[in-house]
């Protein structure tokens, strides 16, 4: 211990603070948003899978399972997605 010019003792040692824990609200976020993006990933996909264009002067079958369900005609279609496919 050394006296300051003010006549008050100061610890020769640095105060040691507490160590800042991570905001539960924090840490609940970084967990939360890969989880997120990954599902809405998915969503995008399924609805991209599901809107089919059929162009002009076409017509595709439409299979479900493997078995043959309707036609599409030229336009838009919609596919139960993960189910149906264009055959």
């Amino acid at each position: 211990m050394t006296a300051s010019p003010l006549g008050t003792l100061v610890s020769a040692s640095p105060v040691r603070r507490p160590q800042r824990r991570a905001n539960p609200t924090t840490v609940s976020l970084l967990l939360a948003a890969p989880t997120l993006c990954l599902f809405l990933g998915f969503v995008a996909v399924v609805i991209f899978r599901s809107i089919r264009f059929v162009p002009q002067g076409f017509a595709w079958t439409v299979e479900r399972f493997g078995k043959y369900t309707h036609t599409m005609e030229p336009g838009i279609g919609l596919l139960v997605p993960l189910i149906d496919s264009v055959g």
